[in-house]
C-alpha cells in the first residue's frame, strides 16, 4: 500500500499527510478493536447481572454494578480517542458535519484499513445488539420484581390494617380485606 493509494479520495496533500493519514486509520483500528474488548466485558457483565438478579444476590449484584462503572468509565475514555482521532481523518478528507460515520470512514479508507472497519462495525453492531437485548431483559427482570414486591407490600398493609366494618350510615360495611394474619403465641 502506498500513500498515493489513499490520495484517491483526496486530491490534495504531501505524502507525509498521506502516511500520517494512514496511522490515523490504523489507531482508529486499534481503538475499535479496544473498544470491541469493553464492549464484550460489558456484554458479560449484563449477562451476569441477570443471573444475579435471578439469585437475589446483593453483594454480589452491587460488586457487579461497581466493575461495570469502571466498565463505562474506559469506554468514555476510548470514545474521547476515537473522536479525536474521527476528526483527525474527517479534516483531512474534508469530510462535514459532526456525525461522521464509521460508513464514511470505510469510504475514504484504502483497501486494507477499509476490510478491516467494515469487520470492526460488523462486529461492533453485534455487540451492541446483544448489549441493548440484555439490558432489555434485566430491565423487564427488574420491573417484574418491583411490581411483585410492590403488590407484596400491598397485600400486607391490607392485612394488617383492614378497613373499617361500619360505614357513616351505621350499616355493616364489608371488610376488602382478603384474610388476615394469625396473631398469637403457638
Amino acid at each position: 500500500m502506498t500513500v498515493h493509494d489513499v490520495h484517491i479520495h483526496r486530491k490534495t496533500g504531501s505524502d507525509k499527510e498521506g502516511m500520517e493519514i494512514l496511522s490515523c486509520f490504523d489507531s482508529l483500528i486499534n481503538t475499535l478493536n479496544d473498544e470491541m474488548v469493553i464492549f464484550k466485558d460489558l456484554s458479560v457483565s449484563l449477562r451476569s447481572e441477570r443471573e444475579l438478579l435471578v439469585k437475589l444476590s446483593m453483594d454480589e449484584l452491587k460488586a457487579n454494578n461497581e466493575s461495570r462503572e469502571r466498565i463505562l468509565e474506559k469506554a468514555g475514555l476510548l470514545n474521547d480517542v476515537r473522536t479525536s482521532i474521527v476528526s483527525k481523518i474527517a479534516a483531512y478528507f474534508e469530510l462535514d458535519g459532526d456525525h461522521i460515520s464509521l460508513s464514511h470512514l470505510i469510504s475514504c479508507a484504502d483497501d486494507k484499513h477499509r476490510n478491516q472497519l467494515t469487520e470492526c462495525r460488523s462486529t461492533l453492531r453485534a455487540l451492541l445488539h446483544e448489549i441493548i437485548e440484555s439490558n432489555n431483559q434485566n430491565m423487564m427482570l427488574i420491573n417484574s420484581s418491583a411490581q411483585y414486591t410492590s403488590k407484596s407490600l400491598e397485600f400486607l398493609r391490607d392485612m394488617m390494617a383492614p378497613t373499617s366494618t361500619y360505614g357513616e350510615s351505621g350499616q355493616l360495611k364489608k371488610d376488602k380485606s382478603n384474610g388476615s394474619i394469625i396473631r398469637g403465641v403457638g
